[in-house]
């Protein structure tokens, strides 16, 4: 039987699940300027539908997977639409909010049906940990219980859960500790050790293969620094050991875009990060506005306008950076990959002289090239207003681009395709300008491998080192 969802052909099918009993299916329905999401209940007998819920935005509607079907047919669900990513039940026609409060719900991760409890995971105390929460179900016309945080503080977590929601799988890292995980009771309790994986100061070379390291292990700083309008951002720093009144080189590492978690968190670093801070560099990462994690408000301003604030926003991590008495402020760079490329790219075109050089991993430069369904969540249809793409792209202002770039690409990247690269290399040469390219066949959108991966972070050490005049000593 075919299910009839609406006389508009031009939709998207979110998501599809059965109800547990398989008398209904209920179909996600999202709008093509994805601001309208319905949520539709189906008998499969007839395909005839009655909508169960609607979510709308001015700007969009983020999808999830956070939809439960409780057995007596009331729905588990999360929406934003108190600006933040909140729990709600659904039962008799109603929406009843269970959380609420200036934080959101990254994912619900499990639902114990028998005591009415649900999982979910959050920063609720701060955006830059993770935990794991749970909340109880409140009976009909009872105000919700607050959550209670079930993982210790200080660090970043991810979970998953069985089907009956009493036993969780929950992986733990710390910025001084690798990931661990464990097994853990319905209450948090850690039953076994799944991977312990435990590094101490105190242990001696070999017991753990970061132990030869973890001596020189540099601990990154938090803190937030205030947008132009106000708005906190968190960044955070990694400080080299420097003599006193030395000054150092700075990387920025950046992402910034929309759907990925933040870089400044209490959480395991990457091997990147502490190689610079050892070669004698400060590494600096900033959370602008449009990244996830931090509630709707947080993410809107980059509607119609990618490239723009999040630039705005990391200019003032940059000056922050630049006025830092141990930081060289001639000798500062930057470095981002996917979205963290076209951010690079952005940032060398609106602030020629602020940066001593720029590695653009992967770059978005024309955001017609790129995913539909991403895009014009952000942007719009292009069929019906150009002008967002054309404002947000990299090749309309790729011609101020006059800083040391270093562009790179996977020449198999099926995510974001090659093209983009060659077009901003066509349009840079029509300019006349000077820039350096390094490919790597057969590679997709991440560069795989370690012979591959050892060239890739070679070749950018080596460009920065160049290109910022670094002296012998300091290229180590």
């Amino acid at each position: 039987m075919k299910l009839d969802l609406g006389p508009d052909a031009d939709i998207y099918v979110a998501r599809v699940d059965w109800t547990p009993d398989s008398k209904a299916i209920l179909v996600q329905r999202q709008s093509r300027d994805q601001k309208r999401l319905d949520l539709i209940e189906f008998d499969p007998a007839t395909g005839h539908g009655r909508e169960r819920l609607t979510e709308t935005s001015p700007t969009w509607v983020n999808l999830s997977d956070d939809l439960r079907i409780l057995p007596d047919g009331r729905l588990v669900w999360t929406s934003e639409r108190d600006g933040f990513r909140h729990l709600f039940l659904a039962r008799d026609g109603a929406l009843e909010q269970v959380t609420s409060g200036p934080w959101g719900i990254d994912r619900i991760v499990g639902v114990d049906e028998k005591q009415g409890k649900v999982f979910f995971l959050a920063g609720i105390e701060t955006p830059i940990e993770k935990h794991l929460y749970a909340v109880d179900l409140p009976a009909a016309g009872m105000p919700a219980a607050p959550p209670r945080r079930l993982t210790e503080p200080g660090g970043w977590h991810d979970a998953s859960m069985d089907k009956t929601g009493t036993r969780a799988l929950i992986t733990r890292s710390t910025p001084t500790q690798p990931p661990q995980t464990y097994l853990a009771d319905a209450d948090g309790k850690r039953i076994a050790w799944i991977e312990e994986n435990r590094i101490e100061e105190n242990r001696v070379e070999g017991e753990h293969p970061y132990a030869p390291y973890f001596a020189g292990h540099i601990a990154p700083e938090f803190g937030t620094l205030a947008a132009d309008d106000g708005t906190p951002l968190h960044y955070s720093h990694l400080c080299p050991t420097l003599a006193p009144g030395e000054k150092a080189p700075a990387l920025v590492i950046v992402y910034g875009g929309p759907g990925v978690g933040p870089l400044a968190a209490r959480r395991w670093g990457n091997a990147v990060s502490q190689w610079f801070v050892r070669r004698g560099w400060h590494v600096f990462s900033l959370d602008n506005r449009g990244t996830s994690g931090r509630g709707k408000a947080f993410e809107d301003p980059i509607h119609r306008q990618m490239g723009d604030v999040e630039v705005r926003d990391q200019k003032v991590g940059v000056d922050w950076l630049r006025a830092r008495a141990d930081v060289d402020a001639d000798r500062i760079a930057v470095h981002g990959w996917s979205y963290g490329g076209f951010m690079v790219l952005r940032l060398l075109a609106a602030h020629p002289g602020l940066f001593a050089a720029g590695a653009s991993g992967a770059p978005v430069t024309d955001w017609s090239l790129y995913d539909t369904h991403y895009t014009e969540r952000y942007l719009g249809n292009p069929a019906i207003d150009k002008g967002p793409y054309e404002q947000s792209g990299v090749l309309g202002v790729a011609e101020t681009i006059d800083d040391p770039l270093l562009v790179i690409h996977g020449m198999a990247d099926d995510n974001v395709v090659f093209e983009n690269t060659t077009a901003l290399v066509a349009k840079m040469q029509k300019d006349g300008t000077l820039f350096e390219v390094m490919i790597y066949p057969g590679q997709t959108h991440g560069i795989s491998g370690a012979p591959d991966r050892i060239h890739l972070w070679r070749t950018i050490a080596d460009f920065f080192d160049r290109r910022l005049g670094l002296p012998e000593g300091r290229r180590r």
